[in-house]
């Protein structure tokens, strides 16, 4: 007796080489979307005291005291 269609070992070594080409498709663009967000990680201190210091800049605090 003989089966025409595929074995299970045929099957599952089929879908992890499809799980397997996508992975590599895929890794190029992991790997720049986790250094660019390592990058903003890392830096997103510094980046945040020179928005400070531009806001600072451009809109200086005002002279005037308010009354409530």
């Amino acid at each position: 007796m003989q089966k025409n269609g595929l074995s299970y070992i045929d099957v599952v070594y089929n879908v992890l080489e499809d799980w397997y080409l996508k992975f590599a498709e895929l890794t190029p663009k992991l790997i720049v979307g986790i250094l660019v967000f390592s990058f903003f990680l890392i830096t997103s201190k510094y980046l945040s005291l020179i928005a400070v210091k531009f806001f600072h800049k451009f809109f200086p605090k005002s002279k005037k005291k308010v009354r409530w």
